[in-house]
């Protein structure tokens, strides 16, 4: 969601908005009212006059109060579409894993393979493994996971040197633009030896993880809204099952 800050200013600006088009459509409808008096003073030849109520003012302020109901809904529905824009939910995107063999001998390095597919009906960014940040954190991960439900989740970490760059700079790196129906693809290494595992049954997880708005700031998120496609948040999850075999050594 946006930061409280932004939405407060969003909201102002269509309470703005709504009052401008609410004061205009009166100033209408009170041009109308005057050429079409509430009450009319009619001279007959014999002097006698009578007030009579027009009701045609009455359908005039009608009118006004529905076009004003609907300029409120228009307004509303675009404020809600431009917060929309920059950012998409995880669900229009499918995240698959897989390897080559459903068997590995113990210590063996696993190659993971992982697939990426928009399956939206628009384009968006999706994620590349790695942020380009400094320090650089994984979109894409992981782990191990025995038969009592322990998890063995690898660390990350290294050196860097913080540079200035741009928000377009950064996604230029870090994000993939993706139509409908496309897909990104790629492999991670993952090595059971980091944790010593031993023969037996286990479930790889893995978890793809956009990004968090809350992250970015006013002016960055105006950066990424000008970039023309949604980009990807929250997380995707998917698992496989593998066997480790003793070692023949």
């Amino acid at each position: 969601m946006r930061s409280d800050s932004t939405l407060a200013d969003s909201l102002v600006g269509f309470i703005r908005l709504f009052f401008y088009f609410s004061n205009l459509t009166m100033s209408v409808a009170s041009s109308w009212e005057t050429r079409l008096p509430d009450k009319s003073i009619l001279a007959s030849n014999t002097g006698f006059r009578c007030y009579c109520h027009n009701p045609v003012g009455k359908q005039v302020k009608f009118r006004v109060h529905i076009l004003q109901a609907g300029i409120c809904c228009a307004l509303l529905a675009t404020l809600l579409v431009a917060q929309k824009q920059t950012f998409a939910p995880a669900n229009d995107v499918s995240f698959k894993i897989s390897t080559a063999s459903t068997t590995w001998t113990a210590g063996e390095s696993i190659t993971l393979k992982y697939r990426v597919k928009n399956i939206s009906n628009a384009p968006l960014f999706v994620p590349r493994e790695w942020t380009a940040t400094c320090p650089a954190s994984p979109h894409l991960w992981a782990w191990f996971e025995d038969s009592s439900g322990k998890h063995f989740v690898p660390g990350y970490g290294g050196d860097c040197s913080p540079r200035a760059q741009t928000i377009r700079e950064r996604m230029n790196k870090e994000a993939v633009l993706l139509k409908p129906g496309e897909q990104l693809e790629g492999t991670f290494l993952l090595d059971p030896k980091l944790f010593g595992l031993k023969p037996g049954a286990y479930r790889v997880e893995a978890a793809l993880t956009g990004w968090d708005e809350e992250k970015f700031t006013d002016a960055e998120r105006s950066g990424l809204a000008r970039m023309g496609s949604p980009f990807m948040t929250g997380e995707v999850p998917d698992s496989i099952r593998i066997t480790l075999t003793p070692s023949t050594k």
